[in-house]
């Protein structure tokens, strides 16, 4: 994490399908699944996001973020 910014950089043994994570950032909860699939895309809330990291809002709200990775 940088600021209000979280980068996933995921390092996972080749024999997973993927793995999820809760990540608290103040009263805010972010959901975090990792999965394989093909190429390489992140979402937040359903959205897809153009960056490689995830903007963080200390909103009190549950989040759902993506990462599917190849």
């Amino acid at each position: 994490r940088q600021g209000a910014q979280l980068f996933i950089e995921p390092c996972m043994p080749t024999n997973w399908p993927g793995y999820e994570v809760d990540f608290r950032f103040g009263a805010a909860t972010y959901c975090i699944e990792v999965k394989r699939g093909s190429g390489r895309a992140i979402t937040l809330d359903g959205e897809e996001l153009k960056d490689v990291s995830v903007p963080l809002v200390d909103d009190g709200q549950n989040h759902q973020v993506v990462l599917v990775v190849g």
